[in-house]
């Protein structure tokens, strides 16, 4: 029945760009972006984005804890120990490892060989090229002389991005990783499929919620290869450093009780502010919902399956920071590139305006509440029905 609902109703977008528009635009969105990393210094992104704001003393405070776990690991120190050596290391802020041992080992220690304020320039000038790599992926993805230069837009002017800069965060990367992994799914390579999705659950896990699909689409090679990397490389980590293993659990596996911050813009922080704690817990349901259709009715296109998983994250993650929202890109981009559906503009535009501080300085009410988690959450919300209508639509394999 989920499936053959009334989402007839849905209006499809008209699009009618010409290929000299579309390059256009692409111009326009290069020289916007440009200007956006100019403004960087100037104050700018405090004036538009919560996080900046709230973090404005620290650029880059999240980067530092990747940094000091990398630093630890070059003197043979337990990673999550933050006080040992945060006085040698330099960082201006010390900040708990919540990631897994191989990233501090592959990603922080080589980091750590430069002094901090470099290695976090060094970080953006990487985040920076990931960005070059996504945009020619997409206008590649595309290969439509209208469609190209708009999908390699949508990844210039997404406002998320530049919040995730200023906070040293890794969650462009990890889109990256989706991305490469989506794009190597539509073009039949294995190998690097397999590899972009190791890579992505090394460095963040959430990309675990592809697994069920890999399973149902009988993709063994790519399972058993993610899953293996996963286990075995921290496992020696952890049997060497078994208090680890405890730090790393109660930071990321330990059920908690979820509370309102205003830097939560997930559905279930939206959820909070309701007094029915039921609410919380049926959020479950996007979970299973989404399996249900994964394991009853797959999609022949397994990136129809990816977009479905990334939409119902947004939607079930106890914590959606602001800048967590590049990772809907690779999704974004697809249904456009791929499956041509304009609609999902709206849902990039949303997702894509900036939380102005300005709400954090309304008074502490209901009302403000809403409307600052709400911004994200219900957009991100719709995209996730949106998605479970699109992905009902998705042929199955012969």
């Amino acid at each position: 029945m989920l499936c053959r609902g009334g989402a007839s109703s849905i209006i499809t977008m008209k699009f009618n760009f010409t290929p000299v528009l579309a390059r256009r635009v692409f111009i326009c969105a290069t020289v916007v972006h440009v200007l956006a990393l100019l403004a960087a210094p100037t104050g700018l992104y405090e004036l538009l984005f919560r996080d900046a704001y709230a973090n404005s003393d620290i650029p880059g405070m999240d980067f530092y804890a990747i940094y000091q776990a990398g630093y630890n690991a070059l003197h043979g120190v337990s990673l999550h120990d933050t006080s040992a050596l945060a006085g040698q290391s330099g960082v201006p802020i010390v900040m708990a490892y919540r990631y897994l041992p191989v990233v501090a080992y592959a990603l922080g220690a080589p980091l750590a060989l430069f002094p901090p304020k470099a290695a976090l320039a060094l970080w953006w000038v990487l985040n920076e090229a990931l960005l070059i790599l996504c945009t020619r992926g997409a206008w590649r993805l595309a290969n439509d002389s209208v469609r190209s230069p708009i999908a390699a837009s949508l990844w210039l002017v997404f406002s998320p991005f530049y919040v995730e800069l200023f906070i040293g965060q890794f969650n462009f990367a990890q889109a990256s990783l989706i991305f490469a992994l989506m794009v190597a799914l539509n073009n039949g390579g294995a190998r690097t499929a397999g590899a972009a999705w190791t890579a992505s659950l090394l460095l963040k896990t959430n990309t675990l919620l592809f697994a069920p699909s890999f399973l149902r689409r009988g993709r063994w090679g790519i399972l058993v290869a993610g899953m293996a990397f996963l286990v075995l490389p921290n496992l020696v980590y952890y049997l060497a450093y078994p208090a680890d293993w405890t730090a790393f659990y109660e930071r990321n596996l330990k059920p908690q009780e979820l509370t309102y911050y205003s830097g939560n813009f997930g559905f279930r922080a939206l959820m909070t502010l309701i007094p029915l704690p039921v609410l919380q817990k049926a959020t479950a349901g996007f979970v299973i919902v989404a399996l249900s259709l994964v394991m009853i009715r797959p999609a022949k296109d397994i990136n129809a399956h990816i977009s479905l998983w990334m939409a119902t994250y947004f939607v079930f993650y106890s914590n959606v920071w602001e800048h967590h929202y590049v990772m809907a890109l690779p999704a974004l981009t697809w249904w456009f590139a791929v499956r041509q559906r304009t609609d999902v503009f709206v849902f990039w535009a949303l997702l894509s305006v900036p939380t102005t501080f300005i709400f954090s300085g309304i008074p502490d009410s209901f009302v403000a509440k809403a409307l600052l988690t709400g911004s994200k959450a219900i957009p991100a919300c719709v995209f996730w029905f949106w998605s479970v209508w699109r992905y009902c639509r998705e042929p199955e394999p012969t």
